[in-house]
């Protein structure tokens, strides 16, 4: 059977299928507060760096409701055409987007020092 792409047009579907992350980045008035359009501004140009541009999907969103800790960033792995094995990024300022694009996104392995912990 096959995933069932998003609507849109076809530049959308064809990227849809390609993408390996999806990255949801708090825009919600704390996070942007405190710097989520500069940190999604350098993970973006450290996305297209490393050559991830097709490999990744960006989705801005609202409020992630952990204020305290934003800007949040969370990576989702896609398994057809759901994500799985979300990680939550707390506090994620441009000079984390490197650690974040290259150990996550490019080798697959979370970035344990900025990892949101439901006890902090």
């Amino acid at each position: 059977m096959d995933t069932p792409l998003p609507p849109g047009n076809e530049e959308s579907r064809r990227k849809a299928r390609k993408s390996k992350y999806t990255v949801f980045c708090c825009h919600g008035g704390d996070c942007t507060k405190n710097g989520a359009r500069e940190a999604l501004k350098e993970l973006r140009a450290q996305i297209r760096e490393l050559g991830l541009k097709h490999e990744v999907r960006i989705v801005k969103t609202e409020c992630a409701d952990e204020c305290k800790n934003g800007p949040i960033v969370i990576v989702g792995a896609e398994t057809g055409s759901t994500p799985s094995g979300l990680a939550w990024y707390r506090k994620v300022h441009p000079k984390d987007a490197a650690s974040i694009a290259a150990e996550h996104l490019l080798n697959g392995q979370v970035v344990e020092k900025k990892r949101l912990d439901v006890d902090d």
